[in-house]
């Protein structure tokens, strides 16, 4: 138990879910940092929505204490999440990736955030980043210092948009006071992929969120990540949300910001080796000279302009 955790914080009942798809390996190393929390009043439950039996067997043969929901048959990505939080049960609860590790203080630290600030519906913390199973000293949250109580959408939303160097919670470090987000819902109408965003606006419609620097989990990054494969469709719904959820127009400088960041990362994914002024023949080619011409115009503007810019294109390039 973390020295600093109060009485209170103590007596209350924590549920972490490990939302696990057929990776039996990395969600063994999930489930051995749950076991060796300090924390005791602790329920650890492996949701296994796999296609094959390997992540049900291995954790009934080498984890028998744990809790096992087999999803038969498996659910939609969101729908997943959506159904753990219809089953929540404990006051407190985490929805952990079965690919990330926490630390040995993560629930009583966390906890400890929610006693300090019961008004809140959610704590997010910060994570080091893990490249598939060498941990690093990295930061996802860049330069963010210290603990902020986010009561606005925009507020909430900035560090998504911008090129500042403050970067968001991650999404599975949270710890959700569970009466508070009842009801709430991950929806792909939302963003796809980038719902889990949209779900934290609308916690944030019914109390704030919390975030602190401290970083009590690791992010592994691997080739199978879904994060790093881009969908200009569901970005760009993702945006259409926001910008209606938290009140900005579309000539806003964080949304201009993030259109160059996502058309960036589209580009270097798509390897078009297309120059950017060509004269596009086909309507595949003609979206990535468009987009091209986009980051080329804009991201002459953003070197020219703003220090920001460069500073999060050096902390970049030293990640690689």
């Amino acid at each position: 138990m973390n020295a600093s955790t109060s009485p209170q914080a103590i007596a209350i009942r924590v549920q972490l879910f490990i939302l696990s798809r057929d990776r039996k390996d990395y969600c063994r190393q999930a489930i051995v940092s749950a076991l060796a929390q300090d924390y005791s009043n602790l329920e650890v439950v492996i949701s296994d929505n796999s296609v094959g039996e390997d992540v049900a067997q291995m954790v009934t043969q080498e984890f028998p204490e744990v809790g096992l929901v087999r999803r038969i048959p498996s659910l939609p990505a969101l729908e997943h999440f959506n159904r753990l939080i219809e089953e929540a049960q404990a006051p407190l609860m985490v929805l952990f990736h079965d690919d990330d590790v926490l630390e040995p203080s993560y629930i009583s630290q966390m906890v400890e955030y929610h006693a300090q600030h019961p008004y809140a519906a959610a704590v997010g913390c910060n994570a080091y980043f893990m490249r598939h199973s060498k941990k690093t000293s990295s930061k996802l949250m860049g330069d963010f210092a210290g603990r902020r109580i986010l009561k606005s959408k925009s507020e909430f939303v900035e560090p998504y948009l911008s090129l500042s160097l403050i970067d968001p919670a991650p999404f599975p470090g949270y710890m959700y006071r569970t009466d508070i987000i009842r009801g709430l819902r991950l929806d792909s109408t939302k963003g796809g992929k980038h719902a889990d965003v949209s779900f934290l606006c609308e916690v944030l419609d019914r109390a704030p969120i919390v975030w602190t620097d401290e970083c009590l989990f690791n992010y592994r990054l691997h080739g199978a990540n879904d994060s790093q494969r881009e969908s200009i469709g569901q970005r760009l719904s993702w945006l259409r949300y926001i910008q209606s959820a938290a009140g900005l127009s579309r000539t806003s400088q964080p949304v201009r910001d993030y259109k160059f960041m996502y058309w960036r990362r589209w580009l270097n994914q798509n390897s078009p080796g297309l120059p950017p002024f060509r004269r596009a023949t086909d309507s595949a080619n003609f979206r990535i000279a468009v987009a091209r011409r986009f980051v080329v115009f804009w991201g002459l503007r953003l070197a020219l302009t703003r220090i920001d810019f460069w500073k999060r294109t050096i902390r970049q390039l030293l990640r690689k």
